[in-house]
């Protein structure tokens, strides 16, 4: 079974851990900067044929930045993950949330690798009616339409415990992955 907080028996709720966030934003915020310092430093060869560096300090003042804002923005509508004995509800940060029962899920699975981890329910187009809008005044939910399907997706790099216990917890709820 998954380690989430259990408020209820069969009921896993998949908390937001603001450090956790945090730390997976500066990896990403991390990789942004030395993909751009490297990439300003090829195009500044390129324009005056000189090798020219930016200072070292852009990449740190730019991760730093980039995780302080994502912290910030994210803070007043965290996501949520929970699992309950008749469906999934899931909401992106600063996003609205969407339930979804457990008979109209098609697929759900874990993408990607630590800090870009997604989960990902996916729906028929025939059942888009079963599915459950939450408002919490946000944007709407993050919804991609294809191929006669509806496709929720919640970044989990910030969640408690993690994307292996979201995986067990789609096992356990007899899921398709």
């Amino acid at each position: 079974m998954a380690d989430g907080y259990s408020p209820t028996p069969g009921t896993f709720v998949y908390q937001w851990s603001l450090w956790r966030f945090a730390f997976a934003m500066a990896a990403m915020g991390g990789f942004g900067a030395i993909t751009a310092w490297i990439l300003f430093s090829v195009l500044s060869i390129a324009i005056d044929g000189t090798w020219s560096l930016p200072p070292a300090s852009f990449a740190g003042v730019y991760t730093c930045a980039f995780a302080i804002f994502s912290v910030l923005f994210s803070r007043g509508r965290p996501p949520w993950l929970r699992f309950d004995d008749e469906g999934i509800e899931l909401a992106a940060a600063r996003h609205d949330g969407v339930r979804v029962a457990y008979a109209t899920v098609a697929r759900a699975r874990v993408r990607w690798l630590w800090p870009i981890t997604v989960l990902e329910i996916v729906v028929n187009a025939a059942d888009e009616s079963q599915v459950a809008w939450l408002s919490r005044g946000g944007r709407q939910p993050l919804l991609k339409r294809k191929d006669g399907q509806l496709r929720f997706s919640i970044p989990t790099a910030g969640m408690i415990p993690g994307a292996a216990s979201i995986r067990a917890e789609i096992h356990s709820r007899g899921l398709v992955e």
